[in-house]
């Protein structure tokens, strides 16, 4: 029998249940699995991605020389991280709340469609963003995740609605994370599905850490050795992680979409280098936070803290989805109604004096 969301139990009074509740959203599978099933698969990926950029790296300088040779080429100009943002609205009434919808890593707008029109048809209006890259353009230059918080802030900023309920995935639950930490008077509730705001590396197993920094560190590279040995990794990888071909096809993929991990690498080690100890991303939530995250995949991207953090913001709850990392695809009934029925119990929570989300 298949497992059903399981939501933190409320209200206990004794603080060692409390303390069970919390243990149960931080159940993960064992080390064995996790070798078996993820760190191996990944390293013979990357292993033989890389095998392939060696093998046909003087076949690349010579392109690159004739390239010389022919003429000057005009460097691709970079992207300007200028987000474009769809706006869906409910036909008729004033819209309850404005939803702030932001896609993750290899996703584009798309993935959201359901979840779009069971809010709209709920009387949300939705701002649904498109993350530079997520269309196949071109990302000369990987930026870091407060530049994307930012770009995003600039975007939303346009539509002049005032806060908003922040609905996020994967990498757009860090950029989102980001953008309320630095705006908070832009946001009054967050919902967001499978990466917290808090990660503490202390508390996590060196194999789960191993296992983070393999991964990512591949992908940022299938982002440097661009087509086809990086293309070639990047396929690979989201078919090992049976990534739904109903999202996105492999033939969609590009290794300019991997310039998250890039982008993320390379500020952290400029934070080190900076003497930097504090977290780029620490949510408090003081605003009613939801969070969604998977059962079914080999570690955790939150924390006890941040379970703490969620169960103890305004009308906030952890659920325990039996599924995969990919939670709308996956779950698409359980977190429609999951979230629908979030939104209404906390829309009490939300400050009377806002500005008008109608035009």
């Amino acid at each position: 029998m298949e497992d059903s969301p399981q939501p933190h139990a409320k209200g206990r009074a004794e603080t060692s249940a409390a303390g069970r509740a919390v243990d149960a959203h931080m159940r993960s599978p064992g080390a064995l699995y996790i070798f078996a099933a993820f760190m191996l698969p990944v390293w013979l990926i990357g292993t033989c991605a890389v095998a392939l950029h060696v093998a046909i790296l003087p076949l690349l300088t010579a392109r690159w020389l004739l390239r010389r040779l022919l003429g000057p080429v005009a460097p691709p100009a970079a992207l300007a991280l200028d987000i474009d943002v769809i706006e869906h609205a409910p036909a008729a009434g004033v819209p309850r709340d404005v939803v702030f919808l932001i896609h993750g890593f290899p996703d584009c707008p798309a993935m959201w469609d359901p979840t779009v029109r069971a809010l709209v048809a709920s009387g949300y209006r939705c701002l649904v963003a498109s993350l530079p890259g997520a269309q196949g353009e071109c990302m000369p230059t990987p930026r870091s995740p407060q530049q994307l918080a930012e770009a995003l802030h600039t975007a939303l900023l346009r539509h002049e609605f005032g806060p908003v309920t922040l609905l996020t995935h994967d990498w757009g639950a860090a950029y989102g994370y980001l953008l309320a930490q630095s705006h908070p008077e832009s946001v009054h509730r967050v919902i967001a599905l499978d990466i917290g705001g808090h990660f503490d590396p202390r508390a996590t197993p060196l194999l789960t850490l191993l296992s983070i920094l393999e991964y990512q560190s591949f992908l940022a590279l299938s982002y440097y050795m661009a087509e086809p040995a990086g293309g070639f990794l990047l396929r690979a990888m989201t078919k090992a992680w049976r990534y739904p071909s109903s999202l996105r096809t492999s033939a969609e993929l590009t290794p300019d979409m991997a310039h998250h991990y890039a982008g993320a690498i390379r500020s952290e080690i400029a934070r080190v280098f900076s003497g930097e100890r504090k977290p780029a991303i620490d949510f408090a939530a003081k605003v009613p936070t939801l969070f969604l995250y998977a059962a079914h995949k080999p570690f955790l991207f939150h924390s006890r803290e941040w379970i703490m953090r969620v169960l103890a913001s305004p009308g906030g709850d952890a659920v325990r989805m039996p599924c995969g990392h990919w939670i709308t695809h996956d779950k698409p009934a359980e977190t429609e109604l999951l979230i629908d029925r979030w939104l209404e119990e906390t829309e009490a929570l939300l400050k009377p004096a806002r500005c008008a989300i109608e035009r």
